[in-house]
Protein backbone atom coordinates (compact mmCIF):
# COMPACT_ATOMS: atom_id res chain seq x y z
CA UNK A 1 0.00 0.00 0.00
CA UNK A 2 1.31 3.46 -0.62
CA UNK A 3 2.01 5.92 2.27
CA UNK A 4 -1.21 7.67 2.01
CA UNK A 5 -3.20 4.49 1.85
CA UNK A 6 -2.32 2.58 4.41
CA UNK A 7 -5.18 1.50 6.73
CA UNK A 8 -8.24 2.76 5.16
CA UNK A 9 -10.85 0.80 6.09
CA UNK A 10 -11.98 0.59 9.84
CA UNK A 11 -11.83 -3.13 9.56
CA UNK A 12 -8.42 -2.61 9.68
CA UNK A 13 -7.82 -0.84 12.96
CA UNK A 14 -6.21 -2.52 15.45
CA UNK A 15 -6.13 0.06 18.14
CA UNK A 16 -7.66 3.32 18.65
CA UNK A 17 -8.02 6.01 20.97
CA UNK A 18 -11.16 7.86 21.61
CA UNK A 19 -11.16 10.86 23.53
CA UNK A 20 -8.32 9.40 25.47
CA UNK A 21 -6.31 12.07 28.16
CA UNK A 22 -3.85 11.68 30.96
CA UNK A 23 -3.44 14.03 33.44
CA UNK A 24 -1.22 13.63 36.57
CA UNK A 25 -1.43 14.79 39.99
CA UNK A 26 1.94 16.90 40.69
CA UNK A 27 1.80 18.18 44.42
CA UNK A 28 -1.42 20.57 44.54
CA UNK A 29 -1.21 20.72 41.06
CA UNK A 30 -2.43 18.71 37.86
CA UNK A 31 -0.43 18.29 34.57
CA UNK A 32 -1.66 17.43 31.38
CA UNK A 33 0.66 15.14 30.01
CA UNK A 34 -1.99 14.35 27.04
CA UNK A 35 -5.04 16.11 25.79
CA UNK A 36 -8.13 14.84 24.76
CA UNK A 37 -6.88 12.30 21.48
CA UNK A 38 -8.61 10.31 19.11
CA UNK A 39 -6.56 8.11 16.82
CA UNK A 40 -6.85 4.93 14.83
CA UNK A 41 -3.43 2.91 14.79
CA UNK A 42 -4.04 0.08 11.43
CA UNK A 43 -2.90 -2.63 10.40
CA UNK A 44 -0.20 -3.17 8.36
CA UNK A 45 1.01 0.62 8.60
CA UNK A 46 4.26 1.69 10.53
CA UNK A 47 2.99 4.60 12.27
CA UNK A 48 5.86 7.04 13.42
CA UNK A 49 4.83 9.58 16.46
CA UNK A 50 7.05 12.17 16.48
CA UNK A 51 8.00 15.47 18.96
CA UNK A 52 10.16 16.78 21.75
CA UNK A 53 11.00 15.91 25.01
CA UNK A 54 8.22 15.98 27.17
CA UNK A 55 5.83 16.49 24.46
CA UNK A 56 3.78 13.54 25.26
CA UNK A 57 4.63 11.13 23.43
CA UNK A 58 5.24 8.37 25.55
CA UNK A 59 2.25 8.55 27.32
CA UNK A 60 0.30 8.16 24.36
CA UNK A 61 2.65 5.34 23.78
CA UNK A 62 1.50 4.17 27.02
CA UNK A 63 -2.57 4.48 26.75
CA UNK A 64 -1.92 2.64 23.50
CA UNK A 65 -0.10 -0.29 25.13
CA UNK A 66 -2.54 -0.15 28.27
CA UNK A 67 -0.24 -0.06 30.12
CA UNK A 68 -2.05 3.85 31.75
CA UNK A 69 -5.20 4.46 32.30
CA UNK A 70 -6.69 6.98 30.13
CA UNK A 71 -8.09 9.68 33.03
CA UNK A 72 -11.00 10.32 30.00
CA UNK A 73 -12.23 8.80 27.18
CA UNK A 74 -11.36 5.16 26.32
CA UNK A 75 -8.86 3.07 24.75
CA UNK A 76 -9.94 0.28 22.25
CA UNK A 77 -7.67 -2.82 21.43
CA UNK A 78 -8.58 -5.60 18.66
CA UNK A 79 -12.21 -4.33 19.37
CA UNK A 80 -12.75 -4.21 22.66
CA UNK A 81 -13.06 -1.42 25.12
CA UNK A 82 -10.11 -1.50 27.88
CA UNK A 83 -12.55 -0.21 29.84
CA UNK A 84 -14.70 -3.53 30.16
CA UNK A 85 -11.78 -5.57 31.41
CA UNK A 86 -10.72 -6.36 34.87
CA UNK A 87 -6.73 -5.66 35.80
CA UNK A 88 -6.52 -9.37 35.02
CA UNK A 89 -8.19 -8.92 31.63
CA UNK A 90 -6.18 -6.34 30.70
CA UNK A 91 -3.09 -7.86 31.77
CA UNK A 92 -3.63 -11.15 29.32
CA UNK A 93 -4.06 -8.61 26.57
CA UNK A 94 -0.88 -6.90 26.82
CA UNK A 95 0.80 -10.22 27.12
CA UNK A 96 -0.81 -11.67 24.02
CA UNK A 97 -1.51 -9.17 22.02
CA UNK A 98 0.93 -5.98 22.23
CA UNK A 99 5.21 -6.69 22.09
CA UNK A 100 7.09 -3.72 23.30
CA UNK A 101 10.15 -2.91 22.50
CA UNK A 102 12.45 -0.15 24.76
CA UNK A 103 15.58 2.37 24.04
CA UNK A 104 17.70 -0.09 26.45
CA UNK A 105 16.86 -2.90 24.78
CA UNK A 106 15.90 -4.65 28.32
CA UNK A 107 17.34 -7.97 27.48
CA UNK A 108 18.24 -10.03 30.95
CA UNK A 109 22.29 -10.50 31.64
CA UNK A 110 22.52 -13.79 32.42
CA UNK A 111 20.17 -15.36 29.44
CA UNK A 112 21.62 -15.92 26.63
CA UNK A 113 19.71 -14.96 22.89
CA UNK A 114 17.57 -17.55 23.26
CA UNK A 115 17.24 -17.49 26.75
CA UNK A 116 15.59 -13.95 26.52
CA UNK A 117 13.29 -14.43 23.26
CA UNK A 118 11.78 -17.57 25.52
CA UNK A 119 10.63 -15.19 28.53
CA UNK A 120 7.60 -13.88 27.66
CA UNK A 121 6.55 -17.99 26.33
CA UNK A 122 6.55 -18.69 30.34
CA UNK A 123 3.43 -17.30 31.27
CA UNK A 124 1.63 -19.60 28.54
CA UNK A 125 0.87 -23.01 28.50
CA UNK A 126 3.05 -24.30 25.06
CA UNK A 127 4.31 -27.68 24.26
CA UNK A 128 8.54 -27.60 24.09
CA UNK A 129 7.88 -27.90 20.49
CA UNK A 130 5.87 -25.10 20.37
CA UNK A 131 7.91 -22.71 22.00
CA UNK A 132 11.32 -24.13 20.03
CA UNK A 133 8.53 -23.24 16.83
CA UNK A 134 7.76 -19.70 18.14
CA UNK A 135 11.86 -19.32 18.84
CA UNK A 136 12.85 -20.53 15.66
CA UNK A 137 10.47 -18.17 13.49
CA UNK A 138 11.29 -15.16 16.19
CA UNK A 139 14.89 -15.95 15.20
CA UNK A 140 14.43 -16.05 11.48
CA UNK A 141 12.44 -12.83 11.68
CA UNK A 142 15.42 -10.35 12.74
CA UNK A 143 17.81 -12.55 11.05
CA UNK A 144 19.99 -13.53 13.84
CA UNK A 145 20.11 -17.59 14.27
CA UNK A 146 23.68 -17.66 14.34
CA UNK A 147 23.78 -15.14 17.66
CA UNK A 148 21.21 -17.63 19.89
CA UNK A 149 23.53 -18.71 22.15
CA UNK A 150 25.25 -14.89 22.35
CA UNK A 151 24.99 -12.94 26.03
CA UNK A 152 23.67 -9.88 25.80
CA UNK A 153 27.06 -8.29 25.92
CA UNK A 154 28.89 -10.05 23.13
CA UNK A 155 26.14 -8.57 20.80
CA UNK A 156 26.15 -4.92 19.38
CA UNK A 157 23.44 -2.33 20.32
CA UNK A 158 21.75 -3.21 16.44
CA UNK A 159 22.27 -6.77 17.37
CA UNK A 160 20.48 -5.97 21.14
CA UNK A 161 17.75 -3.97 19.60
CA UNK A 162 17.01 -7.06 17.07
CA UNK A 163 17.03 -9.52 20.15
CA UNK A 164 14.67 -6.97 21.78
CA UNK A 165 11.98 -7.15 18.74
CA UNK A 166 12.58 -11.06 18.46
CA UNK A 167 11.38 -11.33 22.00
CA UNK A 168 8.08 -9.22 21.30
CA UNK A 169 7.49 -10.82 18.01
CA UNK A 170 7.64 -14.71 19.86
CA UNK A 171 3.91 -14.14 20.88
CA UNK A 172 3.00 -12.94 17.69
CA UNK A 173 0.94 -9.81 18.01
CA UNK A 174 -0.87 -7.97 15.97
CA UNK A 175 1.14 -4.46 17.28
CA UNK A 176 4.36 -3.85 18.00
CA UNK A 177 5.13 -0.49 20.35
CA UNK A 178 8.58 0.85 20.34
CA UNK A 179 9.78 3.42 22.51
CA UNK A 180 12.78 5.51 21.16
CA UNK A 181 14.12 1.60 20.06
CA UNK A 182 17.26 3.46 17.94
CA UNK A 183 17.77 6.28 20.54
CA UNK A 184 21.31 3.99 21.58
CA UNK A 185 22.46 2.90 18.24
CA UNK A 186 25.01 4.09 15.82
CA UNK A 187 23.89 5.19 11.86
CA UNK A 188 24.14 1.77 10.41
CA UNK A 189 22.42 0.14 13.24
CA UNK A 190 19.00 2.32 13.01
CA UNK A 191 19.08 0.92 9.46
CA UNK A 192 18.93 -2.27 9.77
CA UNK A 193 16.19 -2.05 12.90
CA UNK A 194 13.91 0.48 11.00
CA UNK A 195 14.50 -2.15 8.15
CA UNK A 196 12.99 -4.72 10.51
CA UNK A 197 9.93 -2.91 11.90
CA UNK A 198 9.50 -1.81 8.05
CA UNK A 199 9.14 -5.81 7.22
CA UNK A 200 6.78 -6.31 10.39
CA UNK A 201 4.87 -3.66 8.80
CA UNK A 202 4.55 -4.88 5.46
CA UNK A 203 3.56 -8.28 7.04
CA UNK A 204 0.74 -7.10 8.33
CA UNK A 205 1.16 -5.86 12.02
CA UNK A 206 0.63 -2.38 12.90
CA UNK A 207 3.96 -0.90 14.14
CA UNK A 208 3.69 2.43 16.09
CA UNK A 209 7.31 4.39 16.91
CA UNK A 210 7.70 7.09 19.28
CA UNK A 211 10.71 9.25 18.36
CA UNK A 212 12.49 12.41 18.84
CA UNK A 213 14.70 11.39 15.37
CA UNK A 214 13.13 12.92 12.37
CA UNK A 215 16.02 10.64 10.46
CA UNK A 216 13.37 7.96 10.48
CA UNK A 217 10.29 9.49 8.86
CA UNK A 218 11.53 7.69 5.55
CA UNK A 219 10.25 4.51 6.98
CA UNK A 220 7.14 5.66 8.14
CA UNK A 221 3.68 4.93 6.22
CA UNK A 222 1.91 7.76 8.49
CA UNK A 223 3.67 10.66 10.60
CA UNK A 224 1.79 12.21 13.80
CA UNK A 225 3.42 15.13 15.60
CA UNK A 226 2.64 15.52 19.09
CA UNK A 227 3.62 19.22 20.73
CA UNK A 228 2.40 19.78 24.39
CA UNK A 229 0.43 16.88 24.86
CA UNK A 230 -1.48 17.62 21.55
CA UNK A 231 -1.63 16.27 18.11
CA UNK A 232 -0.30 19.15 15.61
CA UNK A 233 -1.55 19.77 12.30
CA UNK A 234 0.17 17.60 9.28
CA UNK A 235 3.52 19.51 8.48
CA UNK A 236 4.55 19.90 5.43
Amino acid sequence: MGKDGVGSSDNNVIAELIGASKKFKLGGKEIVALHQTDLKIYKGELLLIVGPSGSGKTTLLSLIGCVLYPTEGCVCLQGINTKDLSDKELARLRRKEIGFVFQQFNLIAPLNSEENIRVPLSLNKLSRDKVKEKVERAFKLVGLEERRKSLPKQLSGGEQQRIAIARALVIDPPIILCDEPTASLDVDSIDVVLGELRHLANSGKAVAVVTHDTRLEKYADRIIFLQNGKIQPKRE
